[in-house]
């Protein structure tokens, strides 16, 4: 408003910050005249009459036409830029150029406010795949705990008391092993959503990249572990007979 609207010395005024923003732009909605006086009262009586009670009162004498009366026990200031020198360097945009800068404002307030929308959008996938991953978590579980009671369902038909109990235990160990593995993937996963979002700095990052060889390493033993075992599958034929023995 004041960098649109303002008569030059307000303007002027307010750039030498010798009056707030706010008051300023009240001084806009006077007459030119009535900020040009209003200015010059602020540059020879001191820039305190630009802010608090001071302001107020010079704002009201200006509106009624009684800056003179307010002035008559007053000392100018001395410190204070002359209105005269102002006016001589001021250089007041042409008024392409103040389109220009309007139109350039407008860009940087619609760039960001794309900036936040982004933002907010981010934020809200980041929550779905969050709630979604938590969802098949769950799913999983239940499948995991429905197989478990099927296959000690099948022990307790068709095995021995000590087949049974032997049977049992491996199958705890091997839902043991499975669990820490899905609780180790859920941390993973966890942690890179949690990275995606954190401004790291570089001994940090350091850090992060040498438990991630850790975890390379710890993968790299199970791996040749499962390969040494050869992936062997029972053929359809194998397990027919391991379930009639």
């Amino acid at each position: 408003k004041v960098q649109d609207k303002a008569a030059p010395k307000l303007r002027a005024l307010f750039e030498d910050e010798l009056i707030q923003i706010t008051n300023a732009s009240s001084c806009v909605d006077l007459s030119e005249a009535e900020q040009g006086e209003v200015a010059e009262f602020i540059r020879r009586y001191g820039p305190e009459w630009g802010k608090g009670t001071k302001f107020n009162n010079l704002y009201k004498a200006a509106a009624e036409g009684k800056i003179k009366d307010l002035a008559k026990d007053l000392t100018p200031v001395t410190t204070v830029v002359a209105p005269q020198k102002i006016e001589e360097n001021q250089q007041v945009a042409s008024p392409d150029a103040q389109k220009a800068i309007v139109a350039l404002q407008k860009r940087i307030e619609a760039y960001e406010q794309a900036l936040k929308d982004a933002d907010v959008w981010s934020a809200q996938r980041e929550k779905v795949i969050a709630s979604q991953t938590e969802v098949l978590e769950e799913a999983q579980s239940e499948v995991e705990g429905l197989r478990k009671e099927l296959e000690a369902a099948e022990l307790l038909r068709f095995g021995s008391k000590d087949a049974i109990e032997e049977e049992l235990k491996a199958l705890k160990q091997f839902y043991g092993v499975t669990e820490r593995l899905s609780g180790a993937v859920h941390g993973v996963n966890s942690a890179a959503r949690e990275v995606r979002r954190m401004a790291l700095r570089r001994k940090q990052v350091i850090e992060i990249n040498e438990l991630m060889d850790t975890v390379d390493s710890a993968l790299n033993t199970l791996r040749l572990e499962m390969l040494n075992r050869g992936y062997k599958q029972d053929s359809k034929e194998d397990a027919l007979a391991l379930e009639e023995k």
